[in-house]
């Protein structure tokens, strides 16, 4: 390169001499010019391209900036469709530096995520990625693209794959030592631990990141005290759930993350849900839902409705579970998290509404796969549950006992049952081999504090159990005690489940003799011990409280009210109270 230069300059000093153009060395200049006018034509030409390309490209960086202040615009009014249009418009504009590219890739990666199509992002973030990783000096930015690329993960329901993502973020983070991101890297751990039902080693994670103050950020409080709740429902603290689930709605509030916001509200729900309180379940699905329509979460809205169609479903709400069903279906966004919460949510409402259209919908995606990818525990209980139910409908049942073996292997702590529709699915349609383990976890699991819908599982499980085995008497007694439990809880399809392995369908008391005539006292159909209990019943005595006063066990009490009912055709406490207010000759006792 010297070489030449050399010879280029030499062979203008030699032309100057010589009187020649100093450009082509070969030509005449004119008088009082040192290139001939060849080249002074040429250089002119140049010169005006260059100023036309100058001109062209501040049009285009003008254009650029226009599109990409249009698409703040627009995702600042939460229109994320109408921003990624914007910015990819400025993408598309060649003319703009690489830092601009950069910065306006990253803004189309967010919004894509929030879209109705949030896997087009996944590309952006590795590039983004690539541009930023090793560079100590951009070490937040690097964490934020690998935990965006974790959630994007989540949602492909690869939850498994996002751990390595999340190992290499709390590495940079411990090189770079900066507090925050250490503490925010662990907790973002500890929430996918969570979700894979690794509890102990989530709550490591929690103990490295250290608890949280009001000088952290929304996001990381929110985040913090939602691993923090769940954790505590998992070993059976209900009060400490609850408590740390409204710290973290009081922090969601405050942060400008709108998907975390709605997330938390979701997260809460299902845990109340699994904790027994169905009414405050509905409430915070509400709210979550109305955040991600508030704010047009496109890909989360059919999430969402497909939640709260499930709590319907739960309570008996079938006909409004069915409308948000279709809300969810017409949506037209297809995310393996969404395409698993379908077949979970709706094969069983297709089922009862008897809806082939529906079903066909539900069971066409490849939910099974995506569940069974994610590692999570929970995921794959509810999605073989549905599953099994499909399966035996069809008349496979043998197809329906095999994918539930597959899964009771798996299984070896209470804390891994947290979808309550499996153990259910396993009394019915599961082989008799795998009962008694399933047994013996749901009952470690209803031994747990604060476990009112365990036990009331455990009841309708114990029903099924003992009709397959044709012990007809035990069979109503549990069944009896599982209607008696979901109606309190108010989970009116399992209660109405439980019913049908009573006797005859539970009918309003007619209160007849034998000869058909109706009685007049209560000692002609009731035992000595059932009129005592009885009694007490009509007194106002919980079964706790008649154990204490007869002086024998809860379980005989429970007993002796099953008989009860039975006898008088009657379903509830109530209906009883009502009964013997009528009958006469009652002895109270």
């Amino acid at each position: 390169m010297q070489k030449s230069t050399f010879r280029v300059a030499r062979k203008r000093r030699l032309a100057r001499e010589m009187g020649l153009c100093i450009t082509c060395c070969t030509e005449q200049p004119e008088n009082g010019r040192a290139v001939c006018l060849r080249c002074a034509k040429k250089a002119t030409l140049r010169t005006a391209q260059h100023r036309a390309l100058q001109r062209e490209a501040t049009t285009l960086g003008e254009i650029a900036a226009f599109q990409e202040h249009a698409g703040d615009r627009a995702c600042g009014y939460h229109l994320y469709e109408d921003a990624a249009e914007h910015f990819q418009n400025a993408l598309n504009v060649g003319a703009i530096a690489q830092a601009d590219r950069s910065r306006i890739s990253e803004k189309l990666a967010y919004v894509l995520s929030l879209g109705r199509n949030p896997a087009a992002a996944s590309s952006l973030f590795d590039r983004a990625l690539a541009s930023h990783i090793g560079k100590p000096e951009e070490a937040s930015k690097t964490v934020e693209i690998l935990l965006q690329q974790a959630r994007q993960l989540w949602m492909d329901m690869r939850t498994q794959d996002a751990l390595p993502l999340l190992e290499q973020a709390i590495q940079i983070a411990e090189a770079n030592g900066a507090p925050r991101l250490r503490k925010m890297t662990n907790i973002r751990m500890a929430n996918y631990l969570v979700g894979l039902c690794r509890h102990e080693e989530a709550k490591q994670f929690l103990d490295v990141a250290g608890d949280v103050d009001d000088g952290d950020d929304a996001i990381l409080r929110g985040t913090y005290y939602t691993q923090r709740a769940i954790i505590a429902g998992e070993f059976g603290d209900a009060t400490a759930a609850f408590d740390y689930f409204e710290r973290a709605i009081d922090a969601a509030q405050e942060d400008s993350d709108v998907f975390h916001a709605a997330s938390v509200w979701g997260i809460y729900s299902s845990y109340a849900n699994w904790l027994g309180n169905i009414e405050l379940a509905k409430a915070c699905c509400e709210r979550s839902l109305l955040i991600a329509r508030q704010f047009h979460i496109m890909w989360y809205i059919p999430r969402a409705c497909l939640a709260y169609a499930d709590i319907l479903f739960r309570i008996g709400q079938y006909g409004i579970a069915y409308e948000y069903l279709l809300d969810a279906l017409s949506r037209d966004t297809h995310v393996p998290i969404i395409d698993v919460a379908l077949a979970n949510a709706g094969i069983p409402l297709a089922l009862h509404m008897k809806d082939e259209t529906i079903l066909e919908k539900c069971v066409r995606v490849s939910a099974l796969d995506f569940a069974f990818r994610s590692g999570s525990i929970h995921t794959i209980c509810s999605t073989v549950a549905a599953f099994a139910q499909w399966y035996v409908a069809c008349g496979r049942e043998r197809e329906a006992r095999v994918l539930i073996h597959r899964v009771v292997e798996t299984l070896s702590s209470p804390q891994q049952l947290t979808d309550w529709d499996f153990p259910i699915a396993v009394a019915q349609y599961g082989s008799l081999s795998d009962i008694p383990r399933i047994h013996g976890l749901l009952r470690s699991r209803a031994d747990l504090p604060c476990s009112d819908v365990a036990q009331a599982c455990l009841s309708l499980f114990n029903a099924f159990f003992e009709k397959r085995n044709r012990k007809h008497a035990d069979a109503y007694r549990h069944a009896a005690q599982a209607v008696e439990r979901f109606k309190i809880l108010g989970w009116h399809r399992y209660s109405s489940l439980a019913q049908t392995l009573l006797p005859t369908p539970m009918q309003e008391p007619t209160f007849v003799t034998s000869n058909g005539r109706p009685f007049a006292d209560l000692q002609t159909v009731l035992t000595v011990r059932e009129q005592q209990v009885a009694g007490f019943v009509l007194q106002g005595l919980s079964n706790r409280a008649i154990a204490t006063e007869l002086s024998i066990t809860e379980n005989t009490v429970e007993k002796h009210m099953t008989a009860i009912m039975i006898r008088l055709g009657i379903r509830s406490r109530h209906q009883l109270a009502a009964a013997l207010e009528s009958a006469p000759n009652m002895v109270n006792n």
